[in-house]
């Protein structure tokens, strides 16, 4: 596969991708084997998106329903798919008053769960 043909995204832990998190994972990766990336956009079209969990996952659920095709590799933090009673809820009125969510996510724990899945199966949140 020539993989300077595959339009891929990112979206990094920190937009000036000097993170910890950024300069160790993906953007380290892609730079040592030459992969070409961008700072992810909802507005275009990619084969592959990368997202850390620090995404906006509801606009990206969206971004999926309208682009099938495009192969989404989520960056799993597993201690958010244990979150239980109040922590669900609290982290996704937290993200959304920071801006950090488009949409009001009460059960933040299914929303992070739907993002794992959307790949291989069909969802709803």
């Amino acid at each position: 596969m020539n993989l300077n043909n595959i339009h891929v995204g990112y979206w990094p832990y920190h937009n000036s991708f000097n993170s910890p998190g950024d300069r160790r994972r993906f953007v380290f990766f892609a730079n040592e084997t030459n992969i070409k990336y961008e700072l992810a956009d909802t507005a275009k079209f990619y084969d592959i998106v990368y997202l850390t969990s620090s995404c906006n996952i509801s606009e990206w659920l969206e971004y999926k329903k309208t682009h099938p095709n495009s192969k989404i590799i989520f960056e799993l933090i597993d201690s958010y798919t244990l979150q239980k009673g109040i922590s669900k809820i609290g982290r996704g009125i937290l993200k959304y008053i920071k801006g950090k969510n488009s949409k009001l996510l009460l059960n933040y724990k299914k929303a992070f769960i739907n993002i794992i899945k959307i790949n291989t199966s069909t969802f709803a949140y």
